[in-house]
């Protein structure tokens, strides 16, 4: 019989106004073993986990097959890759993706909306 090595970490991703949080349970973690990267609008995360014991599923009886959970989530132009953070710690892999900034609110000139024609108001 065959035992499901697959790790399937707990994961919570929350929205705020300002970002968005990942949050990871990845027990055994091995530690600074996270890699986070945010390429064309898609955050990739590795994590290595450390090795099971192999003896029982391997001829060779002295490997220790290595583990990685890995996961990409598509979030587009939602996320400003620049400032994204990421700590691994106590198990919890926290990965801090801040949303770009909004783009200033036009300003009004004489109490006329944007965009109105000034020799049009009465």
């Amino acid at each position: 019989m065959l035992r499901d090595l697959s790790p399937r970490p707990r994961l919570d991703l929350l929205e705020s106004a300002a970002a968005y949080e990942l949050f990871a349970e990845v027990p055994g973690a091995v530690s600074g073993a996270a890699d986070v990267q945010f390429r064309a609008g898609i955050l990739h995360v590795d994590v290595q986990l450390p090795p099971v014991d192999a003896a029982p599923h391997s001829r060779l009886g002295a490997v220790e097959p290595r583990r990685l959970w890995r996961i990409s989530v598509g979030f587009g132009d939602l996320v400003s890759g620049e400032r994204i953070r990421a700590v691994q710690a106590d198990g919890v892999l926290h990965v801090h993706l801040p949303k770009p900034a909004t783009a200033p609110a036009a300003e009004l000139r004489d109490g006329l909306e944007p965009g109105t024609d000034p020799d049009s108001a009465s």
